[in-house]
């Protein structure tokens, strides 16, 4: 979904969730939803990363969205990912907004130096708790 595409009713309620209407607005493709992913760079200077969905359109996109959301707010600080800066749910849209952090998707098929950081980036994690 574009940037474009989405209700004015739900931009207006996510310029009011970040504090300042957006002033420009990047649709990411290639991701792995069919709901809205976004970079939005607002007047006020900040950026967020957006993603939505429709309960209607995209039911389970939504659903994933509300689990999202719930497990974004119980991570701690250390844990390296970008935080949720806020989020909504009015029972039709389910909204992100994520701090913004540069990157993009890996090319595809992989190139070996993205497959690499990838890679290393993984090994500096410490294992997965095996205990239920």
């Amino acid at each position: 979904m574009d940037w474009a595409a989405m209700p004015r009713e739900a931009t207006a309620r996510i310029e009011r969730m970040l504090g300042s209407p957006v002033a420009h607005a990047i649709s990411q493709r290639g991701g792995f939803s069919e709901g809205l992913a976004a970079r939005v760079r607002l007047e006020n200077g900040k950026r967020a990363f957006i993603k939505a969905a429709s309960s209607l359109m995209a039911p389970a996109e939504a659903d994933f969205h509300r689990r999202e959301i719930a497990v974004s707010e119980q991570l701690p600080g250390e844990v390296p990912a970008p935080r949720l800066l806020d989020a909504y749910d009015d029972g039709t849209w389910v909204v992100l907004a994520f701090e913004e952090i540069p990157g993009q998707l890996p090319a595809q098929p992989w190139r070996r130096e993205e497959l690499n950081r990838v890679l290393a980036a993984d090994r500096r994690r410490p294992p997965a708790d095996p205990r239920p």
